[in-house]
């Protein structure tokens, strides 16, 4: 999970230096009213959270052990690809597929979601633990369905190859939302690139010229009409000046990317 950890670090430093702050960014992605709070905050640190309980089974010393880590592994891996498809729907992406959710997903919804299925009011199927051949290595339930006469059916899942799968999806959706920040700080950059080139005496002249709506692109601090005055009136006031000052440092303060996993 260190891979995983490090790809959430990554997306959170941009998510705080890029797309909480300048509309250059926000513009790009589903900034509501609801991603304004800390709902991007929430999803990101509930993941990083919870990453630790994807684990292999260990110390199953009783039928409990064996029950209690059989549903929080499967639980997690639940609530993990809802937590996913939150930060899809952020940065504008698709959600992730049924085909990368299972059969995960599917393991998930018989043994914990709905032991007991009904359709109708009549009983479709039903599942039990098989804690007489608990195993650290295996996730085993029998099932009772409908379609198979209600005969024991026994189902078996490696634990590692579920953890595995999991680790996949969650290399898989992440690295879709970091290739998206990158071409997104591609672009940023391209446009930061357009100014830092031209002294500032010119830089307001050539924003009316070719895009009125870079300053505030840029920043959602920064509008043409304001900085242009201050600019015009920073020797009169202290304030003008330091607003002058904080517009050519943000040009500056551009650093190289995040994105550095080894």
């Amino acid at each position: 999970m260190k891979t995983i950890k490090e790809k959430l670090r990554i997306i959170n430093e941009y998510w705080n230096r890029y797309y909480f702050k300048k509309e250059f960014f926000q513009k790009k992605i589903n900034f509501t009213d609801d991603v304004k709070t800390n709902y991007y905050g929430d999803l990101n640190n509930y993941l990083l959270d919870t990453l630790d309980l994807v684990d292999e089974f260990k110390d199953v010393d009783t039928a409990q052990d064996y029950i209690s880590k059989s549903i929080v592994l499967m639980q997690i891996i639940y609530v993990h690809q809802d937590l996913i498809d939150g930060l899809l729907y952020i940065f504008k992406l698709d959600d992730s597929s049924k085909e990368d959710k299972n059969p995960n997903r599917d393991i998930r919804n018989e043994l914990v979601g709905h032991p007991i299925s009904k359709k109708d009011g009549i009983l479709n199927s039903s599942v039990l633990f098989d804690i007489f051949h608990r195993s650290e290595e295996e996730l085993r339930y029998t099932r009772y369905s409908k379609e198979k006469g209600f005969q024991a059916d026994l189902q078996v899942y490696n634990i590692k190859e579920i953890i595995e799968r999991h680790q996949k999806f969650l290399n898989k959706y992440l690295d879709k939302i970091i290739n998206k920040m990158l071409n997104e700080e591609k672009e940023y950059t391209k446009k930061m690139n357009s100014l830092k080139n031209i002294p500032l005496s010119k830089q307001f002249n050539f924003i009316e010229q070719n895009d009125k709506r870079l300053l505030s692109e840029i920043d959602c601090l920064f509008e043409t009409d304001n900085l242009k005055y201050y600019y015009e009136n920073m020797d009169k006031h202290p304030r003008y000046s330091h607003c002058i000052d904080n517009y050519m440092q943000e040009q500056l303060n551009k650093k190289d990317s995040y994105y550095n996993i080894d």
